[in-house]
């Protein structure tokens, strides 16, 4: 979700072990609030992780969905080096207020054909989230062979969520 859920949800998610991944609303090409040690972003983090830490639905939390240069032709987006910094820097902040739960942002750039191991900062993430609205086994197999270290994925769109979950565990080994 591209902002933190009702305690409404969460309770409901506990009840019925569903695993929620919080996330602080940071979105899209032009969000004017992604740029490095920002107050405002580390202040909804910090109010969020503190409201929602004792819900056992909650596994993990996101810094931001879809941060992307607003420039770039579709295909090569990147995040922006104001972005990169963003998120490397509220995922620093995240492992001092909650070093338990599993670190992640949302991208939809990590299979661009821009995308490479300084434009994705992928070293702090427990696990890579991705979306996409098409080719998602194309997309995951492309993130894949960029990030082989981080062999986790998560893609959150329709049926593909199933067959890229299908076509990951033919890559793991």
């Amino acid at each position: 979700m591209h902002a933190p859920n009702s305690e409404n949800l969460l309770a409901m998610c506990d009840r019925l072990g569903y695993l929620i991944i919080g996330e602080i609303p940071v979105w899209g090409d032009d969000d004017p609030q992604a740029f490095a040690d920002n107050p405002q972003t580390k202040q909804w983090l910090n109010e969020m992780v503190e409201r929602d830490f004792n819900h056992p639905s909650i596994v993990g939390w996101s810094v931001g969905n879809e941060l992307r240069d607003p420039v770039a032709e579709w295909g090569s987006k990147t995040l922006t080096a104001e972005q990169y910094a963003y998120v490397n820097s509220m995922l620093d902040h995240l492992a001092v207020i909650d070093p338990t739960r599993l670190k992640t942002y949302v991208s939809i750039t990590a299979y661009g054909s821009q995308t490479n191991l300084t434009n994705e900062p992928f070293e702090k993430l427990d696990f890579m989230s991705i979306n996409s609205y098409s080719n998602a086994v194309k997309n995951v197999e492309k993130t894949h062979k960029t990030f082989q270290e981080n062999q986790y994925f998560y893609q959150k769109w329709g049926l593909s969520k199933l067959v890229a979950a299908r076509q990951l565990n033919s890559m793991t080994p």
